[in-house]
């Protein structure tokens, strides 16, 4: 359901601008964005209340707990991945950076990741990194949206208007952009936060 939920996100935001716009509005724009995008209604499965009323879900907290714990490895996958990426990026993509990927991914997980597949992850152009920066916005998005609309925003009408404001500019915005636009330095405390928060 979350890759459903990301996908509804990403369409969103390519759908939002008008029909004239230039195509750098579609697919020129920050990696980051698409990637907060996605990751905005993905966080939706955090949402206990949301599972309930949408997904008509009767989750134990056990259950809960599952789904913010995957949260956090998706969360430090993506560091790891991004971390790696830039040793692929410093090194090349050989026997170097696959042995930092391979110690990152155990550090981050705890289980080892198989030689054959320690490079297959990796981007020496930063698409692991603008994965990690779109999830730290959609954090801070979904912050914002909940001190504007309530706990409940994702059900609020007036959450429309918004959501069309970041979706209806495709990929014009950049992520500092948005984050400039919520007052708020960017950073990674919103996702931290979030995730700690869904696990208790």
């Amino acid at each position: 359901m979350g890759r459903f939920l990301a996908a509804i996100g990403v369409a969103q935001l390519r759908a939002g601008p008008p029909g004239d716009a230039p195509p750098e509005d579609l697919w020129l724009g920050d990696p980051a964005v698409v990637h907060a995008c996605a990751a905005l209604l993905e966080g939706l499965l955090h949402e206990p209340e949301f599972l309930r009323r949408c997904a008509k879900a009767e989750l134990s907290r056990d259950d809960e707990r599952a789904i913010a714990i995957a949260g956090v490895f998706d969360a430090r996958l993506a560091a790891a991945r991004a971390l790696a990426s830039q040793q692929a990026h410093d090194l090349g993509l050989g026997t170097r950076a696959a042995a930092a990927h391979r110690e990152l991914h155990a550090r981050a997980t705890g289980a080892d990741l198989p030689a054959g597949l320690a490079l297959a992850d990796l981007d020496p152009f930063g698409e692991p990194a603008f994965e990690l920066a779109g999830r730290a916005l959609a954090a801070r998005l979904r912050l914002f949206l909940r001190d504007r609309y309530d706990e409940d925003w994702w059900r609020n009408p007036r959450t429309a208007t918004s959501l069309n404001a970041l979706w209806g500019r495709g990929g014009r915005p950049t992520a500092a952009d948005l984050w400039a636009e919520m007052g708020s330095p960017a950073g990674i405390d919103a996702l931290v936060d979030e995730l700690i928060e869904s696990c208790r």
